[in-house]
């Protein structure tokens, strides 16, 4: 993740990362964690959008509107995959 980053800080031209989170403080909370370690460790400007939900932010995601946001694996399972979470 952090190479791909760093791969983008270098470009000629500026680069903002869109990190997109879902609804929720606690989904707030780890947006804006992403949203900080991106500054602290690249020269990439980051975008902060937020999201209803994990479908649309996945949406988001293939629709290039963002290009991350944290989601728990059993979620994504659940929701995007439609497939039963391992518990």
């Amino acid at each position: 993740f952090l190479a791909s980053l760093a791969g983008l800080a270098s470009c000629s031209r500026p680069v903002a990362v869109k990190v997109g989170w879902k609804s929720g403080t606690e989904q707030n909370l780890l947006g804006e964690i992403t949203a900080r370690f991106i500054q602290k460790k690249t020269q990439l400007a980051v975008e902060r959008l937020p999201l209803e939900g994990t479908t649309e932010a996945h949406q988001a995601l293939l629709g290039s509107v963002i290009d991350l946001y944290p989601e728990y694996p059993g979620a994504a399972v659940a929701e995007i995959l439609r497939q039963e979470a391992p518990t």
